[in-house]
C-alpha cells in the first residue's frame, strides 16, 4: 500500500512538472512572437514613433516626462523634441497577437487600454471620448469592446493580472459589465491562486 503512494505522488509531480514545462515552452512562444515584439516596441516608442518640437520656459504637460524628451538650451529658451509613440498601429499589433491566442499580449494591451482613460467613471463625455479617439484611434464604443472582449478572453487559470481586473470589473460593473459579486470573489480568489508570491494583485486579491 505505501508503495503505491509513493508512485502516486510520484506520478501527481512529474504531471505537475510536466504542466510547469509546458507554460515555460509556451510563454518562449509568447516572447518570440513578431506582432508582440513590434506592438511593444511601437507602445514603448521605440520604433514607428513621431516626434514633435515645442519651445516653453518649462513642459507642464503629463507627456513631457524626463525618459520621453530630449532638451535642449538655446539663448535661455528650451526647445523640447516630444516622441509620440503610434499607439494605433501598436493596438493593431498586439490584437492580432492576442486574439490569436498570445497571453503576454493580451495582458499588455488591457493594461495599456485601462491607463487611457478613466473607465471606472460610469460616464465618459465628448471631451474624453475625443481624447481617447486622438490617443489611441479608439471610439468608445470600439475601446469598450476590445476591452470587453480581452478581459472575456483571459485563460482563467494563467492570467494573475486578468484575474484581477476580471474580479474588479465584477465587482463594480465598470464598462457596462453586469455586477455579479459571486463570480467577483472567485475570479479574485483565482487571482490570489495564480498570482506570484510578493506580487501586487495577489495582495489586493487577499480577503476579498
Amino acid at each position: 500500500m505505501k508503495s503505491k503512494n509513493i508512485v502516486f505522488v510520484i506520478l501527481v509531480n512529474l504531471s505537475l512538472l510536466s504542466i510547469a514545462m509546458a507554460e515555460i515552452s509556451q510563454r518562449d512562444i509568447w516572447i518570440q512572437d513578431d506582432d508582440y515584439i513590434n506592438g511593444i516596441m511601437y507602445l514603448k516608442g521605440e520604433k514607428g514613433f513621431t516626434s514633435i518640437q515645442k519651445v516653453l520656459d518649462n513642459c507642464p504637460y503629463d507627456k513631457c516626462k524626463k525618459s520621453e524628451i530630449s532638451t535642449m538650451d538655446l539663448q535661455n529658451i528650451t526647445k523640447y523634441t516630444i516622441k509620440v509613440p503610434d499607439f494605433n498601429k501598436a493596438i493593431s499589433l498586439l490584437s492580432k497577437s492576442a486574439f490569436n491566442g498570445n497571453l503576454l499580449s493580451r495582458e499588455a494591451l488591457l493594461e495599456f487600454l485601462l491607463s487611457r482613460t478613466n473607465y471606472k467613471s460610469p460616464v465618459m463625455n465628448n471631451y474624453l471620448e475625443g481624447l481617447l479617439k486622438k490617443d489611441t484611434g479608439l471610439y468608445k464604443k470600439e475601446y469598450i469592446r476590445l476591452v470587453t472582449n480581452l478581459i472575456k478572453s483571459m485563460p482563467i487559470e494563467r492570467s494573475c493580472y486578468g484575474n484581477y481586473i476580471a474580479a474588479t470589473f465584477l465587482e463594480n460593473g465598470y464598462l457596462g459589465f453586469n455586477k455579479d459579486l459571486k463570480s467577483s470573489k472567485a475570479r479574485y480568489l483565482m487571482a490570489y491562486n495564480t498570482c506570484a508570491s510578493g506580487n501586487m494583485y495577489k495582495m489586493l486579491s487577499k480577503g476579498k
